[in-house]
Parts: structure tokens; sequence; C-alpha cells
């Protein structure tokens, strides 16, 4: 994804200035347009936005509350191993500098930006076997446990444009992430008042188009790979679809649930919100093969709530 700089923009705002001249004869606005077509062609991209967020932050203790973000990057950097890993097939060439360049940190939970809703969630089912392991288990983090306790998580998952501006100040440049899809899923997360799982229709859309609707999650494995177009883009190594969570034996995947359940009225724009539940059944051994064994539950079947809590947004 091409970054806009201090440069460009300065560019952007001369050129649009010089347009300004002529406002009464109606140029202004067609330039307008033009830059602004011209911003999504080049600096735009569809991108996948996976909101995570500890459940009732605020409300613990001091303690408590100062422990939490070490807890939750410890999770975090667990998750990502878990994904290279075990997930190689579906995150090819990528890093733990490349989750970091593309996580927008708040410190209790964060935004976390991938090419494809697919990949975005099983990020979140490896990120949820880990709260799974963290809260049963009595070695996973077992100090901090003990102090904390156990947690929640409520997650979103938007699909639209973003676009990445580059500053610099002095001996670093830093690197930020706007766009529609990371202010919609905010939007969503801070009016849920649940623990659940939230999308948006862009994000349903988008698997009924590849892979023919959320709910094949529960029959997609390695032999049909093949089928869907947007898993042609990985590249495998020596021959092989290097999976975990959707290899042919021993399902992972257990039940898909979608529901439609309210819609968001933000300002202009209206977001349609359906409530995802996932099981899925997964070992903490390596490559998922021995270990502790858990079921996971990524969010929940409470439809209550969404249409009374976020329709003044």
């Amino acid at each position: 994804m091409k970054e806009l700089t201090n440069t460009k923009i300065e560019q952007l705002v001369k050129k649009l200035n010089k347009c300004e001249k002529n406002e009464k004869t109606g140029v202004s606005k067609i330039h307008k347009t033009e830059i602004e077509e011209e911003l999504k062609k080049n600096y735009f991209s569809k991108k996948a936005v996976l909101g995570i967020d500890i459940y009732r932050y605020s409300q613990y203790p001091l303690l408590e509350q100062t422990l939490i973000p070490y807890l939750f990057k410890r999770l975090y950097y667990t998750t990502i191993d878990n994904c290279l890993v075990n997930e190689p097939f579906l995150f090819p060439s990528i890093t733990v500098e490349n989750f970091n360049e593309y996580f927008i940190d708040r410190g209790d939970g964060g935004f976390q930006i991938f090419d494809t809703p697919f990949q975005a969630l099983v990020f979140a089912i490896y990120f949820q076997a880990n709260i799974k392991r963290y809260n049963c288990s009595k070695d996973f983090l077992k100090d901090t446990k003990n102090v904390v306790g156990e947690i929640t998580l409520r997650y979103s998952l938007t699909y639209d444009d973003i676009y990445s501006y580059s500053h610099h100040i002095p001996k670093h440049v830093i690197n930020n992430h706007y766009g529609p899809s990371i202010i919609n899923n905010a939007r969503i997360m801070a009016k849920d008042k649940l623990d659940r799982f939230l999308i948006d229709d862009n994000t349903v859309s988008w698997f009924n188009e590849e892979i023919n609707g959320i709910e094949n999650l529960q029959i997609i494995n390695t032999d049909n790979f093949n089928r869907f177009n947007f898993l042609k883009q990985y590249k495998k190594k020596n021959n092989k679809i290097q999976t975990v969570l959707f290899k042919k034996i021993d399902k992972n995947i257990l039940t898909v649930d979608l529901l439609k359940i309210g819609e968001i009225k933000s300002k202009f724009d209206t977001l349609s919100i359906n409530n995802l539940h996932i099981q899925t059944v997964m070992s903490s051994g390596d490559n998922n093969s021995s270990g502790e064994i858990f079921t996971i539950s990524l969010g929940n079947l409470n439809s209550e709530g969404i249409t009374p809590t976020l329709q003044n947004l």
C-alpha cells in the first residue's frame, strides 16, 4: 500500500487552492472530485480491520489495569507466532514486524489490519484460543492470571478502505493508518455492550463472494482450497498447503453461526451489524497435534442490546 507523505499532501492542497479561484464556474468541484479519485486509486486499499478489546477494562482496579496492556501484548505475540508457525500458507512471507507495522495499539486492545477478512478471522480464532488457554491453563501466564484473573474479549471485523500516512520527526518515520474501515470498526466496538464478535455487511459480502458464505468455513480444507480464487494468490512450499486450522482430518471448526442483529446510524451512513459465533477445537501442543485440548467459542449468540444501544451513534 502506497503511503501518503507530507510532500504529497502539500501538493494536493496547493492544487486545490488554485482551483478555488474558479469556484463560481464549478471547476473547483470538478477538480476536487478528480483529486479524490486520484487518492482512492493510488493511496486507498480495501483492507480488513480486526478490532480486539478486553471487555470492561475500565472497571478493573488500578493494579489490574496496569498489568492488562502487558498481558494483552503477551497474548498478541503468542498469537502471531501461532499464525506464522501453524498457518504459513495463509500468512506467506509475513514477519512479526509486518504485524506491528499494521497494528494500532490501544493498550487494552487495538486494531490489526489484514489484506483479507479470511486472514483476520484466522487470527481472531487463534487469539481466542490463547484467551481460552489463559483462562483454563495452570501454566500459561499463570503468575499474571493470579493477579488479573480471567478475562473476556470482544471483537469486531470490518472491510473497507484505509490509507497510510507517513510523516517525519527527528530521527524517526511515523506510519499511521486511517480510513473508513478503521473508523467503522471503532464505532461498532465502542457501542457494543457485550462480549461479542460483530462484523459489518462488507465482510459478509466478501465471504459470500469468495467462499460462498462464511458458514462454509466448516467445510473448507486443503482438498478444496484450490476452488477459491483469493487463496490462489498464496504460494505453496514444496507444493504443499501448510495449514493446521483447515487440514483434511481432525476437523477444527465445528460450528459457524451468523445473525443480523441491528444497525448503526453514524452521521450520514448506516452500518448493518451481524453477530458471528464460531466454535473450534484446538490443542496447545506443537502444530495443534498434542498438549491440552480446548473447545473455543469466538463471540456468542446473544442478539440483544444492539439496536437500542447503537441507533443514536
